[in-house]
């Protein structure tokens, strides 16, 4: 967020019960995120949904840069 992406879901604050004193990540959801990002480029270990936005005409340049490939 602190470069730019805007936090539609928080997964902040999640109780599980019987482990109240843990630290858990609910579902999150990261929008306006952008190639440079370091949402983008790293590896989130949690709940977290990355939404790259693209107009049509760049979608192409976008996949064939990926990272990682599956």
């Amino acid at each position: 967020m602190a470069q730019g992406a805007k936090l539609l879901l928080d997964g902040r604050g999640v109780k599980v019960p019987g482990f109240e004193s843990g630290n858990f990540l609910g579902p999150s959801l990261l929008s306006g995120v952008k190639p440079n990002m370091e949402c983008y480029k790293e590896e989130i270990f949690g709940p977290v949904l990355v939404c790259l936005e693209v107009n049509s005409s760049s979608i192409l340049q976008v996949v064939i840069s990926l990272a990682y490939r599956f």
